[in-house]
């Protein structure tokens, strides 16, 4: 008999516990976070292609002012293409830095960040999740 009531008392344990683990789903707050997180990676992916272009444009200016120490005096025409392609490059570099600018105000005003507490005290906010994978 003492048997049967430990039985089943912990059957209803089991089963009590069991169901409570079923409960109403939040999907209004898991279908604004996943919009966040899409909009997150989005404007990464933004930002890292604006990278790409900016080191790709460093290694092309590079190259450019390297030619054009090489150049003598006498070839003004050449030089003055290669200014003009390094004034592009520059101006380029100016219209994307404004555009990348732009993109990391919308990300911090759309995107929930996600503070750095070391000891109870918020040093700064990260808005992006990739870490050191850019590094």
């Amino acid at each position: 008999m003492r048997i049967t009531i430990y039985f089943l008392f912990i059957l209803c344990l089991v089963c009590g516990s069991g169901f409570a683990q079923q409960g109403v789903h939040d999907t209004t707050s898991r279908k604004n976070d996943s919009m966040r997180n899409a909009a997150l990676d989005r404007q990464s992916q933004e930002l890292q292609r604006l990278k790409a272009a900016h080191e790709e444009d460093s290694l092309r200016k590079v190259q450019l002012q390297a030619e054009l120490s090489s150049l003598k005096s006498t070839d003004n025409l050449k030089k003055a293409e290669l200014l003009g392609e390094l004034k592009t490059i520059r101006s380029g570099d100016s219209l994307r830095r404004i555009s990348q600018r732009r993109q990391v105000d919308s990300l911090k005003r759309f995107v929930k960040g996600f503070p750095v507490k070391p000891f109870f005290d918020t040093l700064f906010v990260i808005y992006s999740k990739q870490g050191s994978f850019t590094a």
